[in-house]
């Protein structure tokens, strides 16, 4: 009989639990049935299981990557209709915007997990604060993260409502009285979004599956979030003749942010309900998930 493997803490469906049954037979060995098709080890179940208990979970992507879509197409569309700057080229706020994605990680290291690492633990009560801090720091910084991008929604829209209204008060005469420089706030929102959320996935997924699957965390992750690029397209062509027309000016980009920034909040909320779902209720019903947490 196959020996059960450790998991890691997390709600996993307990239906699979009859694919890892073995079968009694005299005349087929554990090996043979396991040969046949009629036998699945206990840790093979347990792992798809892992990976389903993430679903919920990767549900709330699509969206986060509806933004991330964004970024890439119509930032750069926008600041083509802009006074471009000497300095801030399109260039260095696509740097300025990687630059943040990177840094975010080092500053949550040295602040938040080295202050948790530092706290003293079993003066902590109740022992579930203890474990949201230790095992669910992740998911907060995902939080933060989606209402990031919220922020940067509605800058978005701000920004290109002004160049709207300048161009129906000014028309595109050259120079345009709005350069590349009023950009950077949405470019640094958008690299603060993408640090917080892929890191803190990153975690979620380390945390929540068996050390075999830990090195499949970026294409699990990366597909559920393309699903939302992939929606970008099929919205802009389903909004094609009533927000988009065939140039930046006569179309209502400052319409299409704000729908993003209503759909990142209502993804907010499903996600938060999400978090509830792994992080207490998890914990409660799965007590201690490393030993080192001790009441």
């Amino acid at each position: 009989m196959c020996k059960p493997c450790s998991c890691k803490p997390g709600p996993s469906p307990r239906w699979l639990d009859k694919a890892a049954l073995l079968e009694t037979s005299e005349s087929l060995s554990a090996e043979e049935q396991e040969q046949n098709g009629r036998l699945f080890p206990v840790r093979d179940v347990q792992r798809v299981k892992q990976l389903l208990a993430l679903l919920p979970m990767w549900t709330a992507l699509p969206i986060h990557g509806l933004v991330l879509a964004t970024g890439t197409t119509f930032f750069v569309v926008q600041s083509e209709s802009l006074d471009p700057d000497p300095v801030l080229s399109i260039n260095v706020l696509f740097l300025l915007q990687g630059f943040v994605t990177v840094i975010v990680t080092y500053v949550h290291d040295f602040f938040v997990s080295g202050w948790i690492k530092k706290l003293p633990m079993h003066h902590v009560r109740p022992i579930w604060i203890q474990k949201l801090l230790k095992h669910r720091v992740g998911l907060v910084r995902i939080a933060i993260g989606i209402a990031c991008s919220i922020i940067c929604c509605m800058v978005s829209m701000l920004v290109e409502t002004r160049r709207l209204n300048l161009i129906k008060t000014r028309g595109d005469a050259e120079p345009f009285p709005m350069s590349t420089v009023w950009l950077v706030p949405q470019f640094f929102l958008r690299g603060l979004v993408e640090g917080l959320v892929a890191d803190g996935l990153a975690d979620f997924y380390n945390i929540h599956v068996d050390e075999s699957l830990e090195h499949y965390e970026s294409p699990f992750n990366e597909s559920a979030i393309g699903v939302g690029k992939f929606l970008s397209a099929a919205l802009v062509l389903t909004l094609s003749g009533s927000w988009f027309h065939d140039t930046l000016n006569t179309s209502h980009l400052d319409k299409y942010y704000m729908l993003l920034g209503i759909l990142s909040s209502v993804n907010l909320c499903f996600y938060l309900l999400v978090m509830y779902a792994h992080a207490w209720k998890a914990l409660h019903a799965n007590g201690s998930p490393d030993p080192e947490v001790s009441t």
